[in-house]
């Protein structure tokens, strides 16, 4: 009798599962109902304004920074830009915005690093100019910022 039950216990096992593996594959299946949520408010750039620069234009300073104006407003694209402003002008930035009718207006505050046009080496007396340059990778040209 004990044997009859194991079986009987058997076939009520594999029939739960063979169900129950019925059931998830008919769950799996069914058209889910959408699910829908508050909207978010996605605000467009109406404006992009720059504060504080003096040696790059305004439009180089939004160029580099890269958001597009009446484009939907997306942080993503402005934490590169600062990033981009930093390695290609050596300008530090933040972003501000300022809600107006129908979108934001982005204000850009620049701190240009201080430049050196020419500068000037000290305990190098008898070696030519163009030597220390060549010695510090410069040209007469070239661009020292004062963290250098």
């Amino acid at each position: 009798m004990s044997h009859n039950n194991s079986i009987g216990s058997r076939l009520f096992l594999i029939t739960a599962l063979s169900l129950g593996a019925a059931v998830a594959t008919h769950a799996s299946t069914r058209p889910q109902d959408q699910v829908q949520g508050p909207e978010l408010a996605v605000e467009r750039v109406l404006q992009i304004d720059v504060e504080g620069n003096t040696r790059w234009t305004a439009d180089q300073i939004r160029a580099a920074l890269g958001h597009a104006v009446d484009a939907r407003f997306d942080p993503l694209v402005i934490e590169r830009g600062l990033d981009r402003l930093w390695r290609t002008l050596k300008v530090r930035a933040e972003v501000l915005s300022q809600e107006l009718d129908g979108g934001l207006r982005l204000i850009v505050r620049v701190t240009e690093l201080p430049l050196d046009l020419e500068p000037r080496f000290v305990g190098f007396a008898g070696v030519e100019q163009e030597k220390i340059y060549e010695w510090a990778g410069l040209t007469e040209k070239s661009e020292l910022y004062l963290h250098q």
